[in-house]
């Protein structure tokens, strides 16, 4: 089913930590794709990153991850990727999309760059790009998560000749390892007791790895 509203079902928790800072912890945050009224489709559309009060539910503030960035956007359709993660330390927001402008047709199809950005406990809004292009060439580009200490890893699948897959260990200057050549379909990531978590839903990796 596309995604016809523009709340994309990325919900993630801050850890409670004692540093004062622009997101309160134990907030939660969500991910946005479009404006909220406009339907979406295949094409790419802005993002934003939203902060909930546990109490009550009620809006703190809106992070325009596209308005800071420039280009960073996300398909409006592709209902496995918007994988918004928190690293276990809470001290960053992760989220993974391309370096296209809003509007771009088809845009997981496209050679557009692969980007991810990120967001401090401290409200700093940040990017990089993939280095090679032919890490998630041509595909989806799912998810991505940090380990808070500059180590990154990335999560999707790709197409076309040389189109690299599945996990990508990540600097944070964007140089993209991938990590495996059998599992090269993973959706969502994320790091759980100091170990990567992967879920699959294609050829013989099935759940949860």
């Amino acid at each position: 089913m596309k995604r016809t509203l523009a709340l994309a079902a990325s919900i993630a928790i801050f850890l409670a930590k004692a540093q004062a800072a622009p997101i309160t912890p134990g907030n939660l945050v969500v991910e946005r794709v479009g404006d909220g009224n406009t339907a979406l489709s295949s094409a790419s559309a802005n993002v934003s990153v939203l902060e909930f009060s546990t109490a009550g539910g009620a809006p703190v503030q809106t992070f325009n991850v596209t308005g800071s960035l420039t280009t960073f956007s996300e398909s409006g359709s592709a209902t496995s990727a918007g994988g918004l993660n928190v690293s276990p330390d809470g001290s960053l927001v992760t989220l993974s999309g391309y370096d296209a402008a809003s509007g771009t047709a088809g845009v997981v199809g496209s050679g557009s760059a692969r980007e991810f950005a990120s967001i401090s406990l401290s409200g700093t809004i940040s990017s990089q790009t993939l280095s090679p292009a032919t890490a998630y060439q041509t595909n989806n580009f799912r998810s991505i998560v940090s380990d808070g200490s500059g180590n990154f890893w990335g999560s999707g699948t790709a197409s076309g000749a040389g189109g690299t897959g599945g996990v990508h260990y990540i600097t944070s200057g964007g140089t993209a390892t991938q990590l495996s050549t059998t599992v090269t379909n993973t959706r969502w990531i994320d790091v759980f007791s100091n170990q990567l978590w992967i879920s699959s839903a294609s050829g013989a990796f099935l759940g949860i790895s």
